[in-house]
């Protein structure tokens, strides 16, 4: 059986939720097959997952495993269950693997046994915030139409409190990004304001189906504000993924990519799925026909669903034919959000419909590394990789 060096399962501990944000791919998608599945994992689901998870690490030898409490919002699970599942995990996983587990929460719930939970069981958790308030209230609003803001800030402040008694992990925020908005600013906010240091700015969730292109001077903007801010500030405390996936790869070394990584979602009856942000590209691959336990993580990996999302993600896409950006975005690829690179005549073989902002990233975070000395024959060598590419003639005026 393949090795998998590092697996990451999101996994769906309720597929209610507690408010309605607007543009939720979970609940306001096309995919609404949540509504045939349990609004809480159950302990049994609990214990047959946890054994499906020990197989995995046995016969895939897998050294990392990361598991993402998801939701809905998963703190909508009553606490001693909550409580009784991290036990369990902690109990079977724990001797047989590096066991990270987090939590995708937008805070609201969040109170001080909450924090002791996260304390007791090293849970990571990450608050979902999109801004400013007024922005974050246009969008991430409650079932009666609430803005939502200063309810997860509380959530917030109190995981910040409890991360500087280092009680528990200083708390990460995702935010998705509005091409509305003012990068630098939200930046600020963040970073200033809340005092943030691990930031994840997600690009909405579209794929080329029904991306709206009049909508990229907005993102790019927003992308460029933020990356200045960044580039000007503490860049090695502060952690922006989006940026720190491009700066990486500008910067690996060879042998850096034998890293192998697995990703999948189990739901609240223990169905193994596609990664999450798939479901609404591919509605039709998050189906029942594979229970975890009786499926193996390969057998899972294997199918013709998973083997072709594999494959189309592992391919050049033809509109990338030529780019000199190729070998370090990979078609956008390297951003980890395939969803923008499906359609639905091609499937995962186009290039991500927000191109344009991974240039602009790339083309300033190589202008930051000339200006700092970094050596410009590394550079060109990660760009060619000793083939004909041609390099982007912006980037050669740099050398």
């Amino acid at each position: 059986m393949e090795k998998i060096d590092i697996l990451e399962v999101i996994l769906k501990v309720t597929e209610v939720c507690n408010i309605n944000c607007t543009y939720c791919y979970y609940f306001n998608g096309s995919n609404n097959d949540f509504e045939d599945k349990p609004g809480y994992i159950s302990a049994t689901t609990v214990d047959e997952v946890a054994l499906f998870l020990q197989r995995s690490i046995a016969d895939n030898r897998i050294d990392r495993l990361q598991i993402d409490l998801h939701g809905g919002e998963p703190m909508m699970l009553k606490k001693p269950r909550f409580r009784a599942m991290l036990q369990t995990f902690r109990r079977a996983l724990d001797p047989v693997v590096d066991l990270r587990i987090a939590l995708q929460t937008n805070g609201m719930l969040i109170d001080d046994e909450w924090i002791s939970i996260f304390e007791e069981h090293k849970v990571s958790a990450s608050i979902s915030l999109d801004g400013v308030k007024e922005v974050n209230d246009l969008y991430r609003v409650d079932h009666r139409g609430r803005g939502t803001y200063d309810r997860a800030v509380r959530g917030l402040d109190m995981l910040k409190d409890a991360a500087c008694s280092r009680r528990v992990f200083s708390p990460g925020v995702i935010s998705v990004i509005s091409p509305e908005s003012d990068g630098a600013r939200v930046y600020d906010h963040f970073v200033n304001d809340l005092g943030i240091d691990r930031l994840h700015l997600l690009l909405p969730d579209y794929s080329h189906d029904n991306f709206d292109p009049t909508l990229l001077p907005g993102f790019e903007a927003f992308v460029s504000g933020a990356l200045e801010r960044w580039l000007a500030s503490d860049m090695e405390r502060i952690r922006i993924r989006m940026f720190d996936f491009a700066w990486v790869a500008l910067t690996r070394n060879a042998g850096d990519d034998d890293v192998k990584y697995g990703a999948l979602t189990i739901r609240s009856d223990g169905m193994l799925n596609p990664p999450d942000d798939l479901r609404n590209a591919i509605p039709h691959a998050f189906d029942d026909g594979f229970p975890s336990i009786t499926t193996s993580l390969s057998e899972f990996l294997d199918s013709p669903t998973m083997t072709s999302i594999k494959r189309d993600l592992s391919m050049s896409p033809p509109a990338c034919d030529g780019c000199g950006f190729l070998r370090v975005c990979k078609g956008g690829t390297t951003f980890n959000q395939p969803e923008h690179q499906h359609s639905r005549a091609n499937g995962f073989v186009e290039r991500s419909v927000y191109c344009s902002v991974y240039q602009i990233i790339f083309m300033r975070l190589i202008e930051t590394l000339v200006s700092r000395g970094y050596p410009w024959r590394r550079i060109e060598a990660t760009l060619t990789g000793g083939s004909t590419t041609k390099i982007v003639p912006e980037v050669l005026e740099m050398a």
